[in-house]
């Protein structure tokens, strides 16, 4: 993992008993491929775990929304996160 949050993320959805599975996938976007973090497999979501956001990070996630809008995109930034780990 890329990150301190996203290894407290995992930790968090282990002790929940969620299951996950780390970037499984990639999205082809307008600026790139787009691995969202996780994919929390029984409620069929994409988590992305952000600490801070660069404007390359917020416009993919844009593009992913646009393309794939049947695909469900769960954001999760610091303020949010300290409230959950």
């Amino acid at each position: 993992m890329r990150s301190s949050w996203e290894v407290k993320y995992a930790l968090h959805l282990d002790a929940q008993r969620i299951e996950w599975i780390y970037e499984p996938r990639g999205f082809r976007t307008d600026y790139g491929v787009y691995f969202p973090d996780f994919y929390l497999v029984k409620q069929d979501e994409w988590h992305e775990v952000k600490g801070y956001m660069t404007e390359i990070a917020r416009k993919k996630m844009m593009s992913f929304r646009h393309h794939y809008p049947d695909e469900t995109l769960v954001l999760l930034t610091a303020d949010r996160l300290v409230g959950i780990i």
